[in-house]
């Protein structure tokens, strides 16, 4: 009984003001408490001088010894993560946190472990948002910021034993309560933010008024957020806003917090406080740390004139939360240095929202922020817009410059139950407007809607009207053709804070977000994972993954040094190509006129406009007209560009991007080049052309490949040709790449059919001289022989009917080896062989006869080929020949010829089957086989 009413007498005289006396409390700085914290909002000190700093915006617990050093941090196990928590006080051995985001509290041991969790009772109106602590035998007070109570819970069990207070401004209600402290008599003194005060009740909730009044003069309190008091019942204040503490003795206001020599201590948003000793702990939450101080001797000070000893609710007190201006303590003379008053500032917005009555840190406090208002500055933000020439809505407040700033999106004046389409848990955060079509992002970012800006120009920009839903039959204009899509929001964006339309359609809201966002445009995922998170098929980690879907690969680092708009490329992203808002017109979102345009920026190495450009590269030409439209895709063609055969993010798997999987290139190589194109030898030989798409009897290997079937790519590379070549893999002048598949023809080199070297001047049907076309291309064209003839030739004249043998294949030989060819000197006059009731059947591979289709067969008539090989001067080795006793040949020239050489192909020529005719005089008979001298009568059957 006597302990009750000593308390009572005790709390009477403070209420009474009994002690007139008063005192300044001046403090020295020690040091800070840092820790790469983010928005600490708490701090709370061990017996032994242990600081524990609640890092609420991480989530984490960040641990000091008494001189400041970091011991390192604690956090709940994943799946127990806290959630933006606001408060911790030590507790014996442990530590208590208000979980407030998860609407519970968590115990944890010194050492970071849990010890329990004590879920919250629901509110009248809302889940419990536990934000201020208290401890006092084994009960833990703690206040509901959702519910504007407190409410008293054991801490063993978890019982919730009473709650008191609603919302409101009488004596025992309260309009967001924050911080507690409990003085040596048990009285619980709790911060009441908005209506700027302390209020006192007896740890069963009775009210015994309140401390302090709402207002800007020295002594009032415009935010109160922490709350403490040391054992000789000085109480210390943190005003959030106006970045000081404030002390009360007695009820009576005692003064500021000064530094020795007497000048208040300014903080920016001091949040908790805590005592150890003689020391004081300031939660400084916007600079990230905790200022630690040593409390020297107070100064006695006259009391003020005019006591603030009981609350009095001062007039227009609910407009003056925010307009400061509006009060008749506000210095008149302070002086403006930026046009936005007090209520537009980011301070004023901060003071509300760092949690003490609602929590916005996650948004405003983290990430990149709208551009808004900053007096000197210049944001690059307002630097693009002008240059793209967007109009800033008068619709909306506005500063000097047309410039945002909180005001001009979001005002206290406005609220609707309807949702403003910005947040992802749909409430209204009083916005001027509705979002829910983009109206507010529309308003000042015309240029990003579909119709012209207000000066007539247009822009390209990614549609936010693509609705996310099944169509109603089939596919229609205006909803997402990927069936992924169709299902709604991708899970990873909705998480994040995506949003769509009622119509669930695409809107701002749907990949930006104001606060909080990516980059510098304030993407809810970063610039590139919100195109991904829809556009999945169309991304890749790496290039061989970017090869396996047949898409253009990502994220790597070009090999070499590239810029786009002046500004180098260090790494390949969506954005590198694409402009979500103000490409070129008539593109995929591209920042160039068109795709070949994209792709040069790039690809300009694989880039040649026009044929002679592309042959000097080595590289298939682009840019070029078509002599006929093509059609691929089931779409018309007419020119040919990088998306002719390429598609950026659709193409075939396991291929280049390309339209068709890289087994069917020839296909698609066909469709322009008919003509260079066959099924299969019989249609190769039928055009005059070099098959494809045949088996090879044995392997081949060419630039480091093994081939086993012909194909366009065995012999081209479309974008990394030998310059000076039809896109070739090797020079085919000097004859490197027909070696691989024809080396015995590579005799020829050195030779007199070696026209480099015989016939310099001459030039073959396309008119180019023999060192421009190289050792094959003089005589043979792989494409483009004119005759179709199976040799593939490429004589710049043939012979004439009465010139030529009657088959076909033998018109190359006979086009130098004529009266006009460049072969004239070794003519053949006489060199049909008789054939007409005539069988020759030839046993000799070497000695091949043709058939009346000219195919070799082993029933047939003889053509030039089937005694000479064009490529091999001679059967016989230098030895060899030497044995044989040769004619004698001119000294003049070593190639002159005789019966034993001159391409001949069999070394001895009655091994064959000229025998089985000629029998003795086969030898005597092929040496003079074109000489008229050895037929002087010439029977009628030779005619």
């Amino acid at each position: 009984m006597r302990r009750w009413f000593q308390r009572g007498l005790g709390l009477a005289l403070l209420m009474l003001g009994a002690s007139s006396a008063t005192a300044d409390v001046r403090v020295r700085f020690l040091f800070d408490l840092e820790d790469s914290m983010n928005q600490p909002s708490a701090v709370s000190v061990t017996e032994a001088g242990t600081a524990f700093v609640l890092d609420g915006l991480q989530g984490r617990v960040v641990k000091f010894d008494s001189q400041g050093h970091s011991l390192g941090d604690f956090t709940a196990p994943e799946g127990q993560a806290l959630q933006r928590p606001m408060d911790l006080r030590v507790y014996e051995d442990s530590l208590i946190v208000s979980d407030t985001g998860n609407h519970r509290l968590v115990q944890f041991r010194q050492d970071g472990e849990i010890q329990r969790l004590l879920p919250l009772p629901p509110g009248t109106d809302k889940p419990a948002e536990p934000t201020g602590l208290a401890l006092l035998d084994g009960v833990v007070y703690w206040s509901d910021r959702a519910n504007s109570r407190l409410c008293a819970s054991t801490l063993k069990q978890g019982e919730l034993l009473h709650c008191w207070g609603e919302f409101g401004a009488s004596e025992g209600a309260f309009r967001y309560p924050f911080q507690i402290t409990i003085d040596r008599d048990r009285y619980l003194y709790v911060t009441d933010v908005l209506n700027g005060r302390i209020q006192v009740f007896n740890e069963r909730g009775r009210s015994f008024g309140a401390i302090a009044r709402f207002g800007v003069s020295d002594e009032s309190l415009l935010r109160p957020n922490g709350v403490v008091m040391d054992g000789q019942g000085t109480l210390m204040v943190s005003d959030a806003y106006q970045g000081r503490i404030l002390t009360f003795k007695g009820r009576r206001y005692a003064g500021l917090l000064q530094d020795p020599s007497g000048h208040p201590l300014r903080f920016d948003q001091p949040v908790g406080l805590a005592r150890w000793r003689d020391r004081l702990y300031v939660t400084e939450m916007a600079n990230n740390r905790v200022r630690v101080y040593q409390i020297e001797e107070n100064q006695p000070r006259t009391p003020p004139d005019s006591p603030s000893a009981f609350f009095t609710e001062p007039t227009r007190r609910d407009c003056v939360t925010c307009h400061l201006s509006w009060s008749e303590a506000y210095p008149a003379d302070t002086a403006q240095s930026s046009p936005v008053l007090p209520v537009g500032g980011r301070k004023m917005c901060m003071s509300c929202h760092h949690g003490a009555v609602i929590d916005s840190r996650h948004a405003l406090e983290t990430g990149e922020q709208h551009p808004d208002y900053h007096p000197g500055e210049k944001s690059p933000f307002f630097e693009r817009t002008t240059s793209r020439e967007e109009r800033l809505s008068k619709l909306f407040p506005l500063v000097e410059e047309d410039q945002p700033y909180c005001g001009s999106c979001h005002t206290p004046h406005r609220y609707s139950d309807d949702d403003t389409g910005l947040t992802h848990q749909g409430e209204n955060l009083w916005m001027r407007d509705s979002n829910q079509e983009s109206e507010i992002c529309l308003g000042c970012h015309e240029a990003h809607g579909d119709a012209p800006t207000s000066s007539g120009k247009t822009y390209r920009n990614h549609p936010y009207d693509i609705a996310l839903k099944t169509p109603p039959q089939g596919e229609h204009e205006g909803y997402a053709k990927d069936e992924f899509l169709q299902r709604g929001l991708p899970k990873t964006l909705s998480e994040a804070g995506a949003r769509v339309s009622g119509d669930e359609q695409l809107i701002c809201a749907t990949c930006h977000r104001a606060h909080g966002g990516e980059g510098d445009a304030l993407t809810l995922l970063g610039d590139e994972q919100v195109c991904t998170e829809c556009h999945r098929g169309q991304t890749s980690k790496t290039p061989d993954q970017a090869h396996a879907k047949g898409i253009h690969p990502l994220h790597f680092k070009p090999e070499r040094e590239i810029e786009i708009d002046g500004k180098p490329l260090e790494w390949l992203a969506c954005e590198s190509c694409h402009d979500v808002h103000g490409a070129a017109s008539e593109t995929g979102l591209l920042h160039e006129k068109d795709a070949t345009a994209s792709c040069r920026v790039c690809h300009d190495d694989l880039f040649a406009e026009g044929e002679k450009a592309a042959r000097k590269r080595g590289i298939h030409p682009v840019a070029v007209e078509l002599d006929e439209p093509v059609t691929l895709r089931g779409e018309q063609v007419t020119r040919v560009t990088c998306e002719t055969c390429h598609r950026v993010h659709d193409g075939e798997a396991d291929s280049a991007a390309l339209i068709v999987t890289e087994t069917a290139v020839s296909e698609l190589c066909a469709t322009c080049h008919p003509n260079q194109h066959a099924k299969n030898q019989d249609e190769a030989r039928r055009k005059g052309i070099h098959p494809v798409n045949i088996d090879l009897e044995e392997p081949v290997v060419i630039d480091d490949r093994e081939l086993t079937r012909l194909d366009c790519l065995s012999c081209h590379a479309v974008h990394a040709g030998q310059p000076d070549t039809p896109s070739l893999i090797e020079d085919h002048r000097d004859g490197s790449l027909c070696k691989h598949c024809h080396e015995a023809a590579l005799a020829v080199s050195g030779t007199d059919h070696d026209l480099r070297e015989s016939a310099p001047e001459s030039h073959n049907s396309l008119k180019e001289s023999p060192t421009e076309a190289g050792l094959c291309g003089a005589c043979h064209s792989m494409h483009r022989n004119p005759s179709h003839t199976p040799a593939l030739v490429m004589a710049d004249t043939l012979p004439s009917d009465e010139e030529f043998s009657h088959l076909k294949r033998d018109k190359l030989c006979q086009s130098c080896h004529r009266k006009t060819g460049i072969g004239k000197e070794r003519i053949v006059t006489d060199y049909t062989h008789p054939h007409q009731d005539l069988i020759m059947m030839s046993h000799n591979g070497p000695m091949p006869l043709f058939d009346q289709k000219e195919k070799p067969a082993e029933i047939g008539e003889i053509a030039c080929v089937t005694c000479h090989d064009p490529h091999v001067w001679s059967p016989y080795t230098e030895a060899e020949q030497q044995a044989q006793n040769p004619i004698e040949t001119s000294e003049q020239d070593p190639h002159e010829g005789n019966v034993l050489n001159s391409f001949l192909r069999q070394k001895r020529t009655e091994e064959g089957f000229c025998a089985d005719c000629h029998g003795l005089e086969t030898r005597i008979k092929s040496q003079y086989y074109h000489d008229p001298r050895s037929r002087p009568g010439r029977a009628e059957y030779l005619k």
